[in-house]
């Protein structure tokens, strides 16, 4: 065996260790109602939603403060964000069943008996991917409905809906459900993320910020759409991520809104890491350098029982390079 092959052998054995604690750790924060402790990776993804900027000088507290829990592996407690930038209740179930792949009993009766009305356009896109984790039935089709179409509706004249990201979030959201690449809301999504892309290969996931969300959530949504991954589009778009990466592997971001509208490196952080691998691996790489220093620095930190907050994107990730490899 070449020592090229016995180093990716290695690595695939690392993740298959990793993946099941991961996913067993964001298990673990499910509620008896089967719902969960959604202040984690909900509020990480909170950025997507909102076509406005933040206050000058404002971050993202509560994934700033995730991020610096991480690094530290502190067993602080998480701080609660203000009521206003809460996601709705079912967001959390919705997040870690797209995450884990599966709803188990509790967690399709908590999404099957929650109000799904007046979600914004993330909450729809997530609660609809977590939906056609639960199975081909009827309650779970007939609770998709009307989430479909106000998918549909909260697309813009452009092709987008509220920013690159969300425009991609939207498009895979779609395309589980049974969307075709010939499909007009796809084809005008695929346009606009074309049209969006920076001149580097980035796309942001809100108002001038996210860009490596961003990046993840488009080639995300391009793959689902049936864009080609030799596409100029897909191939910017990976090459920007791994141009961004950190000297540790990782990858991180500082959102701060006083940032100007550019990429603003940080310290790596796990769901930046996660984030950035599941849009690599979206645009056809799961054998770079770059994507192989990604997963060892996830498995590097993580602790014995899974891993602090947050999971959600690191689960998904690990798992998603298992199924790549034909190792799930």
């Amino acid at each position: 065996m070449s020592p090229g092959a016995q180093a990716e052998q290695a690595l695939r054995a690392s993740v298959a260790q990793a993946a099941p604690l991961a996913a067993a750790r964001l298990e673990s924060l499910q509620l008896p109602d089967g719902s969960w402790f959604a202040e984690t990776d909900a509020d990480s993804l909170a950025l997507v939603d909102s076509a406005l900027p933040l206050p000058a000088g404002a971050a993202l507290p509560l994934k700033h403060r995730l991020a610096a829990l991480w690094r530290r592996r502190s067993p602080e407690p998480l701080p609660v964000p203000a009521a206003q930038s809460r996601p709705s209740p079912a967001f959390g179930a919705a997040l870690a069943v797209h995450a884990l792949g599966r709803a188990n009993q509790p967690a399709a009766r908590c999404l099957l008996a929650s109000d799904l009305r007046g979600l914004s356009c993330g909450e729809t896109a997530i609660a609809l991917l977590a939906l056609s984790c639960v199975g081909d039935t009827e309650p779970a089709a007939s609770c998709a409905r009307p989430l479909l179409h106000a998918m549909r509706s909260m697309q813009r004249k452009d092709g987008g809906w509220l920013s690159p990201g969300a425009t991609g979030l939207a498009m895979e959201a779609l395309c589980r459900w049974g969307a075709e690449p010939d499909d007009q809301a796809l084809r005008r999504g695929v346009g606009y993320l074309r049209e969006s892309q920076h001149s580097e290969g980035r796309w942001h996931a809100r108002s001038g910020v996210g860009y490596v969300c961003g990046a993840y959530l488009a080639l995300r949504g391009l793959r689902a759409a049936g864009v080609d991954d030799r596409e100029a589009e897909v191939l910017r778009g990976g090459e920007w991520l791994r141009s961004v990466q950190n000297a540790d592997g990782g990858w991180g971001e500082n959102c701060d809104a006083s940032s100007p509208p550019a990429f603003v490196e940080a310290p790596s952080a796990a769901t930046h890491t996660a984030w950035a691998l599941l849009g690599l691996m979206a645009g056809g790489d799961s054998t770079s350098e770059s994507v192989r220093r990604g997963l060892e620095f996830l498995v590097r930190t993580q602790l014995p029982a899974g891993g602090l907050f947050p999971v959600a994107f690191v689960a998904m990730a690990l798992a998603e390079y298992l199924k790549l490899k034909g190792a799930a």
